[in-house]
């Protein structure tokens, strides 16, 4: 029975985050990061949030197998729409790693990277609906070295958390609060900000806090000088004061 109505949850829940979007006046908004200034459509914002919500109301209840299996699908999809995306991948991996041009081993490599995106999407809610149902941490999450990062937090001189956009890196305040204590994490708001406060919700329930990326490093000076943690995904465009990096063969 509970299956039969939510659908009905989720429009109520869209509809609430429509009130305080309203309140927030971000119906049509300004990137809050360094660059041009870019003006996004209501239409395209509420699309992009429907369509994630929807997303996560079908990972609360569908079995795991069709989870996984819809994720490898949407990959898919996405890599066939995103041609100037899949071309630039394809291009940059084959002179980075010397395979030849419209080779499959190039193509499988960059298959797997839209699949990873896919996968980082859903394998945090799978993970928090298995231990609402008693299953074991231990199932899902591995820790190699754990001596070396208790030895670093027991020193009580800060501790910087750093990993790029590869692997699992959405489950790393959640790893570090079940496991260890929680951290801080620095990230960059999104375009859309219906997602991005939807996001930073979801990221700050096991987190001590967010520290948006611009304007950020005192935060973190602060943070880290009193002896906290903090999580920083290195590979990010800083702005104007960044400084760019070869990255498979090409400025990055």
């Amino acid at each position: 029975m509970r299956a039969t109505f939510w659908p009905a949850t989720l429009v109520a829940k869209i509809a609430l985050h429509a009130i305080r979007a309203i309140g927030r006046r971000t119906f049509c908004v300004q990137r809050r990061h360094p660059g041009p200034v870019a003006r996004r459509s209501a239409l395209r914002n509420w699309s992009e949030f429907a369509l994630v919500f929807a997303l996560q109301a079908g990972v609360e209840r569908l079995p795991v197998a069709w989870i996984l299996a819809g994720s490898r699908w949407l990959a898919a999809l996405a890599r066939g729409l995103l041609r100037s995306r899949r071309t630039q991948a394809r291009a940059r991996v084959e002179r980075s790693l010397g395979l030849p041009a419209g080779g499959s081993r190039s193509r499988q490599i960059v298959a797997s990277a839209f699949e990873n995106i896919a996968l980082n999407a859903v394998e945090l809610p799978l993970i928090e609906r298995g231990l609402a149902r008693g299953q074991s941490i231990d199932r899902y999450l591995t820790v190699e070295g754990a001596e070396h990062l208790r030895a670093a937090l027991a020193s009580k001189r800060g501790l910087l958390l750093c990993m790029g956009h590869f692997g699992a890196w959405e489950l790393l305040p959640f790893a570090m609060e079940r496991l260890f204590t929680p951290i801080w994490i620095m990230a960059r708001p999104l375009d859309n900000p219906l997602l991005d406060r939807w996001l930073i919700e979801r990221r700050m329930r096991p987190a001590r806090g967010a520290i948006l990326k611009d304007g950020g490093g005192l935060k973190m000076a602060r943070a880290l000088r009193a002896g906290e943690p903090v999580g920083l995904l290195l590979d990010q465009n800083a702005g104007r004061q960044g400084v760019l990096l070869d990255f498979m063969g090409a400025p990055s």
